[in-house]
């Protein structure tokens, strides 16, 4: 039985939360970028962008996370974009996520330095 990509936010959610003390990421050097990334105010779609590779790739183990356009044509290409609009959206707006209120597909991205 598969797992939605709604629910599969929600249990992420639920883990992040019970786990706010005890860091669900232990290597130190992966934690802090994504610290950087997440708190970087410079441009928010890139928690959005994250969010959404990060979705399809577990609600579809055969994509490859840096491939999120369909016009790429291998088998393990997904749209990053469908997946955000469908449901990373609703999700920030439930949550009140300080995120983009519009797709980070949409968006030319800016390059993040990690510190």
């Amino acid at each position: 039985m598969s797992t939605t990509p709604a629910a599969i936010l929600d249990v992420a959610l639920q883990k992040a939360e019970a786990s706010i003390v005890q860091p669900i990421v232990t290597n130190p050097s992966i934690a802090e970028k994504i610290d950087y990334v997440s708190r970087y105010v410079g441009n928010r779609a890139v928690v959005r962008l994250l969010l959404a590779c990060s979705l399809a790739a577990i609600h579809r183990g055969n994509v490859d996370i840096r491939k999120p356009y369909t016009e790429i044509g291998t088998p393990d290409a997904y749209s990053g974009r469908y997946y955000d609009e469908s449901y990373i959206t609703a999700f920030i707006n439930k949550h009140e996520l300080p995120c983009n209120p519009t797709t980070a597909f949409l968006m030319p991205c800016e390059t993040v330095t990690s510190p």
